[in-house]
């Protein structure tokens, strides 16, 4: 770890080096010339124009990426990483995803599904003997459909809970076996212990620890080079703040990983996206087998999944844990990305992405939509 971080700050200087305006566009395939980089900076203009809103009457504090088609066409850091310091956020800022840190343990399950190690329909017992729970599957992990009550919204009467890790989790539910909330594989209910759960399946069937496979086999592939798992607070350059400026202290789940605790930057969040459409890393097939033949309307494999009429599919995840929150958009059909990173809570991002996306698609987008 202590190596990987020097050659990351070697990384982040340089980057910060080539980057001397964060919020110029990016046309280095274009000529000067060109019509194309008149339509740009238009682009550009709108949404600045967008954003600043955001910034004035939401008071947002954050990162923002917006890319069609591959290519960046807005990026863009509002505010401080720390306030106390008065340090303002860069390309190199780190954030706490949360939740949008469940499509990266869904695409680690992916890659030893295609590596021949699992089955998505293989019951969680065949890997853990004494889980105590029949019929669940690793699909209704991934799909929020095992019934599962969710961790961080249950009492616990063990002192387990002040130490709380995904080892302890899965051993609190092998000995306490508190109630499904419905039968496995009949309802749709959010629940963050199925990628807190997912975890463990990952690390017994890769023989691996997390960290160590989502490096190998997420990070390393997809250039996501800023990106690691929350160990200790000495590897963090922002703070997490709820409302201006109250700072959100430290949480007794902070090291559950799964359902949150990835650390990453908009920058990364980019080459994932970008790499989510590179055979070489997923292949078509699959994503084709995941998202078009399975069945399951709401979630699928770590993203809500939108389908809107006359416009196409949407993929997303929003965020929200220890003063941090955001929002990474795929939508699909038009190749259009948004990513929104806040370090001060800010729900207001989500009030936007109707109007971002109608810039870049010309008022296509002929609906209102509501994010969970």
């Amino acid at each position: 770890m202590f190596i990987r971080k020097l050659i990351l700050c070697g990384l982040i200087f340089s980057y910060l080096a080539a980057c001397n305006s964060s919020d110029r566009i990016i046309i280095s395939s274009v000529q000067k010339s060109d019509k194309s980089v008149t339509s740009l900076r238009a682009t550009y203009s709108k949404l600045d124009s967008i954003f600043m809103l955001l910034v004035k009457k939401h008071d947002f504090n954050g990162s923002l990426l917006v890319a069609k088609n591959q290519k960046i066409l807005y990026q863009k850091y509002f505010g401080y990483s720390v306030f106390e310091k008065k340090d303002s956020l860069n390309a190199a800022s780190l954030f706490q995803l949360a939740s949008i840190s469940k499509p990266i343990t869904a695409l680690a399950i992916i890659k030893l599904k295609l590596s021949g190690k699992l089955s998505y329909s293989d019951n969680i017992k065949k890997y853990i003997p004494t889980f105590p729970y029949d019929n669940i599957t690793i699909n209704d992990l991934l799909n929020h459909r095992s019934g599962l009550p969710n961790y961080i919204k249950m009492e616990y009467q063990t002192d387990l809970y002040d130490k709380m890790c995904n080892q302890n989790l899965l051993q609190y539910f092998i000995d306490y076996q508190p109630a499904l909330n419905f039968e496995p594989n009949t309802d749709f209910q959010y629940s963050n212990t199925n990628y807190a759960l997912l975890i463990s399946l990952i690390e017994i069937i890769s023989s691996q620890k997390i960290e160590t496979f989502l490096e190998e086999n997420i990070f390393a592939s997809a250039r996501m080079h800023y990106t690691f798992l929350y160990k200790t607070s000495s590897l963090l350059n922002t703070q997490g703040y709820y409302s201006k400026w109250k700072e959100a202290p430290k949480n007794q789940f902070d090291i559950v990983y799964g359902d949150k605790a990835v650390y990453s930057n908009i920058s990364d969040l980019y080459h994932l996206d970008s790499a989510l459409y590179q055979n070489s890393f997923i292949g078509a097939e699959e994503i084709i087998n995941i998202f078009t033949t399975t069945s399951f309307k709401e979630y699928k494999f770590g993203w809500f999944v939108l389908n809107i009429e006359n416009y196409g599919k949407i993929l997303y995840h929003t965020g929200h844990w220890s003063g941090y929150n955001g929002l990474f958009l795929r939508d699909i059909n038009n190749c259009n990305t948004i990513i929104m990173l806040c370090n001060v809570t800010n729900d207001n991002i989500y009030d936007y992405v109707v109007d971002i996306l109608n810039i870049i698609e010309n008022n296509r987008l002929k609906t209102s939509i509501k994010f969970y």
